[in-house]
């Protein structure tokens, strides 16, 4: 599986010459992504990269019907979608019974059972993994965002609730809620999630009992982190680190039936313009191009664009960290406000936040890191996702960042100056931009304000943020399912993955974003999220910049690249689905 694949070294690297590479084949394809993925256990895949991997090789009890029905199900791994119009929803929607197609194999040949799915219901639920997405299932089944205690163990008694939850009852999956949840089907619909129980036990994994979780303490590593056994259209066959390559292979046994494509080639060029030439020159059939590239990609001859023009996406957006940690902390210099560094509290100064939010050129990012592509965000739900919400109040106003940092901290941070160190992944060029849009207005305020970057390594650049090191950073946030529920949560409640690493807590907020998930009225709960943008830009924990009209880039050789299906929600958020694609020659 080596051909078609470039030098290691990017920077200086040619790509191999047709006869090196040798030719494409029609069942073949080759993607290209930026980075690489954090993990492949379904439980711990939270980053787009890695979704993207667990979501062609592991799937859902049910899916979307489309991706223009976003309200509406279909059943999967599930027979059946419960409603209380079949019974096997209950009258007070608190619990959903599913039936477990038959006839499904895992990718090692053996048949899935309702066991399993029970099994990785509950080890999504008590592995909660440090930066994973456990509480998508724990709030609404057990009304926590966690369950692992001070010594990073989960409680017997908590992981007894948790049993008590998921049952199986005459060969049907039976999931009790703790409340009426208006997203649950959604979240489920999300989550490629399906893992053979016995070929996880046999190869170390938590055995499924409450005995078994006292030998899984929080950050121990499992064998499902690199290798995989889903029920999904694709297989993992080989990773090859010398050329930075995952191969994922054809599931002759899948349960609706086998791809189109026989390989899949998932391969992992961070320089971007490498990427577009790669592209160009049919070395790659599909993959991911950033903003400033989608006009060089709409001219080039044999590549078609595929444009999802509603804004759903958050975009890039700055993260404060109220409280960085100071131990063997390098970002923060000297720790004081002295000139040399930053306190670890810098950013608990609202005048601060409020003053950087003012002196970022929004305009030049949109120009340099879009491609003048994006609609200005007001706060963490999208213009096409939520209406009515006033734009934002922040603009670039040198003046008013100048006045705000002038009173910030009883004006020692005009006094005495700062390094402010801005993390962000070294291979996102609009981050890269975005970096460089604030580091020019703040050093243009005053010489002694003194800016930073720091290009990470994906998984260097996520250890920074969970371990509170980074003072300020770039990230976005991808919906975890289609719903303004999943960026209230996600951005703005204390337990979720940002404002929990932020260390920024509102009770308002809280409030709000738990009370929006136990409506079932749609304009109820619309005007929780308009609220929520209001506190959001009050507070200015987070400087939200423009939403990107998404799409994906493809030969025009393919077929399938626009396909509408939802499985896993990948399609929402312009992640490929291989199983709609095929190639129709070869070149």
């Amino acid at each position: 599986m080596r051909t078609i694949l470039l030098s290691l070294v990017l920077s200086i690297g040619a790509p191999l010459t047709a006869q090196e590479a040798g030719p494409a084949r029609a069942d073949a394809f080759v993607h290209l992504t930026s980075r690489y993925w954090h993990s492949l256990d379904p439980a711990n895949a939270y980053d787009g990269v890695s979704f993207i991997l667990t979501g062609n090789i592991y799937e859902p009890l049910v899916t979307f019907k489309s991706l223009g029905e976003l309200d509406s199900f279909a059943p999967f791994l599930a027979s059946v979608v419960p409603s209380r119009e079949n019974g096997l929803l209950s009258e007070d929607l608190k619990t959903y019974s599913f039936p477990i197609r038959e006839g499904v194999r895992f990718h090692d040949g053996s048949a899935m059972s309702p066991e399993d799915v029970r099994y990785s219901l509950l080890r999504f639920m008590l592995m909660d993994m440090e930066g994973g997405a456990a509480a998508l299932l724990l709030r609404p089944m057990l009304g926590l965002y966690g369950v692992r205690d001070a010594k990073g163990l989960v409680p017997p008694e908590l992981a007894r609730r948790a049993f008590q939850a998921v049952e199986i009852q005459e060969g049907r999956v039976v999931i009790h809620l703790n409340e009426p949840d208006s997203t649950f089907l959604k979240v489920l619909a999300s989550m490629p999630l399906v893992v053979s129980k016995k070929w996880a036990v046999e190869r170390g994994d938590w055995d499924g009992t409450v005995e078994g979780l006292k030998n899984w303490p929080a950050g121990r590593k499992s064998f499902l982190e690199e290798n995989a056994n889903g029920t999904g259209p694709f297989k993992v066959d080989k990773f090859e680190r010398d050329i930075h390559a995952l191969v994922l292979a054809r599931h002759d046994g899948y349960w609706r039936a086998p791809a189109a494509l026989k390989t899949v080639i998932f391969k992992v060029v961070p320089n971007g313009g490498l990427r577009l030439f790669m592209l160009e020159s049919g070395d790659a059939d599909g993959g991911y191009l950033e903003n400033t590239y989608r006009g060089y990609a709409k001219s080039i001859k044999g590549l078609k664009l595929y444009e999802t023009w509603p804004y759903y996406h958050t975009g890039d957006i700055f993260f404060f960290n109220f409280k960085a940690e100071p131990k063997d902390n390098e970002f923060l210099g000297s720790g004081a406000l002295d000139g040399k560094g930053l306190p670890p509290d810098f950013f608990g100064s609202r005048e601060v936040r409020q003053g950087l939010a003012y002196a970022f050129d929004y305009e030049k990012y949109l120009k340099y890191g879009l491609g003048l592509q994006g609609r200005r965000m007001a706060g963490p739900f999208p213009p096409d996702m939520l209406a009515g919400v006033p734009e934002s109040s922040y603009r670039y106003d040198p003046e008013k960042a100048k006045a705000l940092l002038e009173k910030a901290c009883g004006g020692e941070v005009w006094r005495n100056g700062f390094v402010l160190p801005v993390g962000y992944s070294a291979d996102n060029a609009p981050r890269q931009a975005a970096a460089e849009a604030l580091k020019a207005g703040l050093e243009k305020l005053n010489p002694k304000f003194k800016v930073h970057l720091h290009p990470m390594r994906n998984k260097e650049f996520y250890q920074g943020v969970e371990n509170r090191k980074l003072p300020l950073y770039i990230a976005s946030f991808y919906p975890d399912y289609p719903d303004p529920q999943s960026l209230a949560f996600g951005l703005l409640h204390s337990r979720g993955y940002f404002p929990k690493y932020q260390g920024w807590a509102s009770a308002e907020a809280d409030a709000l974003v738990e009370k929006a998930s136990r409506l079932s009225d749609p304009i109820g709960r619309m005007a929780i999220y308009r609220k929520l943008s209001e506190l959001a830009a009050e507070s200015a924990a987070q400087i939200y910049t423009f939403s990107p009209p998404l799409f994906r880039v493809c030969r025009e050789d393919v077929a399938g690249c626009d396909g509408k299906d939802n499985v896993n929600n990948l399609n929402f958020n312009s992640f490929p689905y291989f199983y709609s694609y095929s190639r129709t020659t070869s070149r």
